[in-house]
């Protein structure tokens, strides 16, 4: 295992906030965000006043990594997820994580104390809407599209096929990214590292469904929320404080619809595609697992700028619909119509 990841400059990482309040969403840096974090929460007055700065002089970079994960999406169907984290070090009273999930529907923030949300491989973590909790939905990209030209067509009293073409799809309406903040916290004594991790949906395909259908059908999926289901716990009271030993840590989700769990050769080229394209504006490209760098010049003696302090622990498939392969650290641009 090498764990390869980029060093991303934090000045390129941009978020959409205002959904935790109710509000039209903007743009605004991660620095911004982690700087003033209780004026993007949905409950200001439960912000503990002993908190920290979340950031620190070593905040240079962020450590990236890039994932694919696959949701079990019908034709014309949705599907109900969350991703789930889950880090060795947290206990009730005792968060050791500072977790902000980030969709193209703004951005969410939790703390991880594996006692909130509990699933069954750690915490869920669920979209923040005006408050209230809610669930992330995967829906397929061509349904998507067909479904706003729909609702065009028949607010403007237009053809459908002349709405097909003034739809605009937000390139990064397949992504989610799951940014952890290291947090001070009263270290838990294992026999092994302490580590955290993050995963994709709690969602399972149907094998029978997978045995009937043998060919490929993967395509984007189009992420959104479901329904409110309760008070979002927000940071839960805690007093943070970042632990500056270890980086801020950014995992970039691409999403990938599908009914039976088949890739072909184009499917995974577009997963290779997105997920290098995670790493495009990184500095500096490797493992520090293994010492490995792909891409950067180090001088003798000198570490990356996320090196963490040293520690004591043959069918023809249908169409296939893919968005256009984008860098989730460019300028946020406009979407394109007909895209």
């Amino acid at each position: 295992m090498t764990d390869r990841t980029g060093d991303v400059p934090l000045e390129l990482v941009k978020i959409k906030v205002g959904n935790e309040q109710g509000k039209e969403l903007e743009v605004v840096s991660l620095e911004e965000y982690l700087t003033n974090l209780q004026e993007y929460i949905s409950y200001p007055t439960k912000f503990n006043p002993e908190s920290q700065s979340l950031l620190t002089e070593k905040d240079t970079h962020v450590l990236v990594s890039a994932q694919a994960c696959f949701l079990p999406i019908p034709s014309q169907g949705k599907c109900s997820f969350n991703p789930v984290l889950f880090n060795y070090q947290s206990e009730p009273g005792n968060p050791a994580v500072l977790a902000i999930l980030i969709s193209t529907e703004g951005s969410s923030a939790i703390v991880i104390d594996n006692e909130q949300d509990v699933a069954e491989w750690g915490q869920n973590i669920y979209f923040n809407n005006n408050g209230q909790k809610a669930c992330l939905t995967g829906e397929r990209l061509r349904d998507y599209k067909e479904n706003l030209a729909t609702d065009l067509a028949t607010r403007q009293g237009i053809s459908l096929e002349a709405a097909r073409d003034q739809v605009g799809i937000a390139q990064d309406v397949n992504m989610v990214m799951i940014v952890q903040v290291p947090l001070k916290h009263k270290e838990i004594e294992y026999s092994v590292v302490a580590c955290s991790f993050s995963v994709g949906g709690t969602a399972y395909l149907d094998s029978k469904r997978t045995r009937a259908t043998d060919w490929c059908d993967m395509e984007d999926a189009v992420i959104g929320h479901g329904e409110d289901e309760g008070e979002h716990t927000e940071l839960g009271g805690y007093k943070l404080e970042r632990d500056d030993r270890y980086p801020i840590r950014i995992t970039v989700q691409f999403y990938k619809a599908t009914s039976n769990g088949i890739i072909d050769d184009k499917g995974l080229e577009n997963i290779s595609q997105c997920i290098e394209m995670a790493y495009t504006s990184a500095d500096y490209i490797g493992s520090l697992v293994v010492g490995i760098l792909e891409k950067g010049d180090l001088g003798m003696g000198n570490a990356r700028p996320t090196q963490p302090a040293p520690s004591s622990q043959a069918v023809v498939s249908p169409p296939k619909n893919f968005l256009k392969v984008v860098n989730p650290f460019a300028p946020h641009q406009k979407p394109k119509t007909g895209e």
